[in-house]
């Protein structure tokens, strides 16, 4: 039965009068004025419906009566065929959301409890109090607890995890296939082992070296100041300086050459070393040459 019921498909709604009419004149209309488009055809199939009298529109009434007839029948015995899926898709979802209920809420934190017990007093005292305001003064009052105050909630708290392992063992072992949220445990894929990556270019092999050291003289300055300061003393740097960076590049690539399968680009393609002599002329022309920049 399923091998049927993938081939038959839903049967189409029956057309309405205008539709019918326009079925049987666009064909003549196409060959008394063939230059029209099909745009220019619709529109014209309007105007000629328009001016028709009543009495001829009602000759499509009879067509349009048989083939909503034929639709009806259609229709029924499509859904006749798939009542049985409609009903299984039901009992599937039916159950789904059983197990859902059936899956035991994690235990609250000892934050939450004082939450709980705290926030009906907060709102009488303060009504005025967004929903967000609310949460910062809880955390705050929170804050200001003792230990003591505190671990009166921990003994609760202790009590509701016991439970709650309880109930999740009961769970696991009517539904072993799905997990503490009540979905389908979802296996991870296994992933090819990481091979080595693609090697620093001269620039990144500088800026790792000097990030630290200016981390130490400006420790004020944002990522993204930092990025540009590195950026721009690199621009600075004489062929000489730049020249050392380069060499350390090319070793790095030199090591990664003895395995050139596993080498990959940073979005894990197979990489030629073509590509890596392309970098170096890309930092080149990104920063330029220029005198040498001393860290101030």
């Amino acid at each position: 039965m399923h091998s049927t019921m993938t081939t038959v498909t839903k049967p189409k709604r029956a057309p309405s009068t205008f539709v019918l009419f326009c079925n049987a004149e666009r064909g003549k209309l196409n060959e008394a004025e063939p230059t029209l488009t099909f745009g220019e055809v619709s529109k014209r199939l309007g105007e000629m419906w328009g001016k028709l009298a009543p009495d001829e529109k009602k000759k499509f009434d009879e067509p349009l009566a048989a083939l909503r007839l034929k639709c009806d029948e259609d229709l029924a015995v499509y859904k006749q065929m798939y009542s049985e899926i409609d009903e299984e898709k039901d009992e599937r979802k039916r159950i789904k959301n059983a197990q859902k209920l059936a899956c035991p809420r994690r235990a609250p934190g000892a934050f939450l409890l004082f939450s709980n017990a705290e926030r009906s007093k907060l709102k009488a005292a303060e009504p005025t109090l967004t929903f967000g305001e609310v949460g910062k003064k809880l955390g705050e009052m929170w804050g200001k607890l003792t230990g003591d105050q505190k671990n009166e909630f921990n003994g609760p708290v202790a009590a509701l995890r016991l439970k709650y392992d309880e109930e999740l063992a009961v769970y696991k072992q009517a539904y072993p296939d799905k997990d503490e949220k009540g979905d389908r445990k979802r296996i991870k894929k296994s992933r090819k082992p990481p091979g080595p990556t693609r090697a620093p270019s001269a620039f990144l092999l500088f800026a790792k070296d000097a990030r630290p050291k200016m981390r130490t003289i400006n420790p004020a300055l944002s990522f993204g100041d930092l990025g540009k300061k590195l950026g721009e003393m690199w621009q600075a740097l004489d062929t000489v300086d730049r020249h050392i960076w380069i060499v350390r590049s090319n070793a790095e690539k030199t090591k990664l050459q003895g395995n050139p399968a596993t080498e990959t680009t940073r979005k894990g393609r197979p990489r030629t070393h073509t590509d890596d002599d392309d970098d170096d002329d890309d930092d080149d022309d990104a920063y330029g040459d220029g005198d040498k920049m001393e860290f101030q």
